[in-house]
């Protein structure tokens, strides 16, 4: 499989900056008109629009003449955001708030008006998505982003066009190249007379209300538009924004969402043409002619996947793409000539579908995913609630963060892992430690010597058997089971011995301070090899590998939550993306529960997970009080009657957790949780719901109580402190317990 059909989000900045172009409007279908939706002056009235179009300020910016020689010169508008060493030529004004600001530290993203748009000049001759291309490598040069392998860029659409021109003119620097809804070159892909209409009609004029409309049914379903927006927007607290237009002052001038998603689509829509100065017809139809001869043969797309590099190469197209049809990004994946991508194929569902409960969008009609199935044994009555618990508590799951190995985005390259794409290691850095004769080397490590161990991965085994503080879970026995049956496992699965010598290497760092830097490294390394390891070996749960994958599992479900919250506390916004990813990967690890539940108990793993869970509370029966307040304040509310349930059966389930730590405070059921929790609760929880974040911050308290563990530390109180930051005072009764606990010296728990 070489792609994964993905609904793309088009959405970027007002001005086009950037390797985008503008997206050319087909005529609406009759669903558009069924669906009426704001005019424009009920648009322009909202309160939010005038801070549709963010204030982020650049680091850098500038004018350069370019295209000396070539018709020019001719000015192109730029602008640098971020400070740090990866360089991206990208778009979209969400982009610029993640990677330039919110992480400027690590990202210097560069965006830019092409010719024809915004404040670079509309030269008025005909000219190709090549010369676009040939002002970007003049732009890049003049930043002296010249190093091999340092680009990493970002092309949509007609953007998309010029990033493949970009990638022939300069294919050593490339380091990884995204192509979104884009394509080698039109082909007709509807009947001839809708063709003909769709082409005509994007020249037609016609009114700002039909045009406002046409633009979002082309760009996104109706589902969408309909939808709340619940676009993350930058704050007080980001780096380099000042407040919305009009405003000295974030009291007054906070960024605030619209009523739909299309009432935001709207909005860009019509500031960008309100600037008559910075988009106008004559830029917009030579664009539209530049897109339209834009031709990339075979040969030529042969020649690109070459000389960058198909594992460095990203290809994603929307299936209901009514703009550049679906056909389109199937037609340029194949001339492309790709290698295997992550997806092994496997029926029902692959393995990195079914680990992450997605839908598969290669199935067989009418076949579910095993994760989906009305039968799984972790549905079924003969499985208590106490001992899915319980069995949760000792569970995490691979994270995406670590390792693109769920990306929603498959690469075209074999590679499991690519360094570049993770920015941090090079493949001659990485070394399995142990690996059996059965296992091929990755293909992402041509350097490395499988078997190759030092002293320090010595050491960690050493710490891995002796330091008990390693282990958590469900009692006091617990760390001389770990012993017993991790140790045996992890000699025969290389995958899991890298892993159990990876979390050896986090704690290690916590006794070591001074030694912090090169055993987080190690730590880093060897968690990648693992993933690289299980995802080549672990295609299907076996009686031999059941219980090593379960216990791997648990690991780097560790593994995940420690560096997630060390590696963003600094910015809760970037924090809570991260949680939630790896609370939606940790859940995935039910579908190898509830499919192999049986095999797991016959292979002692009950010992390890549940110990006598005879004394654990009953659910549905609770004991302790502290979600009372946050039940009524729920049951009162005037919510939807679906999102009330969904809220009201997780209080039900954390509820539970407090319980059972009354009988059994350990860090495991802490960790229990996170995967009783539904699909609809993360969504709401992805679109920051206040409820959604204060059930959070009472699930904090369950972690604060956990202080001393190792890999908790201060994650409990952080979350806390940054909810109620985030949602400010108005939700300050939905607070008072989280907030009352980390305020006493010692919390009801402990």
């Amino acid at each position: 499989m070489v792609y994964m059909t993905v609904r793309v989000d088009h959405q970027r900045s007002v001005d086009g900056r950037g390797i985008t172009g503008n997206k050319k409007s087909h005529a609406p279908s009759d669903t558009a008109a069924k669906h009426p939706r704001l005019k424009a002056a009920e648009v322009t009235a909202l309160p939010s629009y005038p801070s549709v179009t963010w204030k982020l300020q650049p680091t850098q910016e500038g004018i350069l003449k370019v295209a000396e020689g070539r018709g020019g010169p001719l000015n192109i508008s730029w602008e640098v955001h971020g400070t740090g060493k990866t360089k991206i030529v990208g778009a979209w004004q969400r982009q610029t708030l993640r990677f330039g600001h919110e992480q400027g530290d690590q990202y210097s993203f560069l965006i830019f008006d092409n010719r024809g748009i915004g404040r670079s000049d509309k030269p008025i001759m005909r000219y190709s998505t090549s010369e676009m291309a040939k002002d970007v490598v003049e732009l890049v040069d003049h930043l002296n982003w010249t190093q091999e392998r340092e680009l990493h860029v970002i092309g949509v659409s007609m953007g998309g066009m010029i990033s493949q021109e970009l990638g022939q003119l300069i294919p050593e620097r490339i380091c990884s190249l995204s192509l979104f809804s884009t394509l080698a070159r039109f082909q007709r892909t509807t009947p001839f007379l809708q063709n003909v209409r769709n082409r005509v009609s994007m020249f037609l004029p016609k009114s700002l209300d039909r045009t406002i409309i046409d633009v979002a049914y082309n760009m996104f379903p109706d589902s969408w538009l309909d939808a709340p927006d619940t676009l993350h927007l930058p704050s007080s607290t980001t780096p380099g924004c000042l407040p919305a237009a009009g405003h000295t002052d974030w009291e007054s001038g906070a960024y605030g969402h619209f009523p739909t998603n299309f009432a935001r689509i709207a909005a860009q829509d019509l500031e960008k043409r309100a600037d008559t100065t910075g988009f106008g017809p004559k830029g917009f139809i030579l664009q539209a002619i530049a897109a339209g001869w834009h031709d990339m043969s075979p040969e030529r797309l042969k020649e690109l996947g070459d000389k960058v590099g198909r594992e460095r190469i990203l290809v994603a197209h929307g299936t209901e793409d009514r703009m550049l049809t679906f056909p389109h990004g199937e037609s340029l994946i194949k001339q492309l000539q790709p290698g295997e991508s992550y997806c092994d194929e496997r029926r029902p569902a692959c393995v990195n579908c079914t680990t992450s409960e997605r839908s598969c969008a290669y199935l067989d009609a009418g076949r579910k995913p095993p994760s989906q199935s009305s039968a799984s044994p972790l549905n079924s009555p003969a499985l208590s609630h106490a001992s899915r618990a319980s069995f949760a508590g000792s569970l995490a799951a691979i994270s995406a963060t670590a390792v693109p190995v769920n990306s929603s985005f498959s690469p075209l390259g074999s590679s499991p892992v690519s360094s570049e794409r993770q920015g941090r290691f090079t493949p001659s850095t990485i070394s399995p430690v142990i690996a059996g004769s059965t296992i091929e080397e990755a293909p992402s490590q041509p350097h490395a010597t499988h078997g190759a161990a030092n002293m320090l991965h010595l050491e960690l085994f050493y710490h891995a058997l002796n330091e008990k503080a390693l282990y958590i879970g469900a009692g006091q026995a617990y760390a001389k089971v770990m012993t017993d049956l991790v140790i045996p496992p992890a000699l025969s699965h290389p995958f899991l011995m890298n892993e159990l010598l990876a979390l050896s290497a986090l704690h290690l760092a916590t006794v070591h301070p001074n030694r912090q830097q090169q055993l987080e490294s190690a730590a880093a390394e060897l968690q990648t090899i693992a993933l690289s390891l299980f995802n080549q070996t672990c295609h299907q749960v076996t009686a031999t590998n059941c219980l090593p994958m379960f216990v791997f599992s648990s690991l780097i479900g560790n593994h995940v939550f420690y560096t997630t919250f060390k590696s963003h506390s600094e910015n809760f916004h970037v924090f809570l993306e991260e949680f939630v990813k790896y609370m939606q990967v940790h859940r995935g690890v039910r579908s190898v529960i509830a499919n192999n539940w049986e095999l797991l108990r016959d292979l002692s793993a009950k010992a390890l997970m549940l110990e006598d869970d005879t004394d654990l509370p009953t659910p549905g029966e609770p004991v302790g009080n502290e979600c009372d307040s946050l039940r009524r304040l729920l049951e009162t509310s005037d919510l939807s009657s679906a999102t009330k349930d969904t809220y009201l059966r997780t209080v039900e389930s954390l509820q539970w957790g407090f319980d059972a730590q009354r009988v059994r405070h350990v860090v495991g059921l802490a960790f229990a949780w996170p995967i009783q929790i539904s699909s609809e609760y993360l969504d709401l929880l992805k679109q920051r719901r206040p409820e959604a974040l204060a059930i959070l911050a009472h699930f904090a308290v369950m972690l604060h109580s956990h202080r001393n563990a190792w890999l908790v530390g201060g994650a409990g109180r952080y979350i806390i402190e940054s909810i109620l930051g985030y949602l400010g005072t108005y939700w300050e009764n939905w607070l008072a317990w989280p907030c009352a606990a980390i305020a006493e010296s010692s919390t009801p728990m402990e």
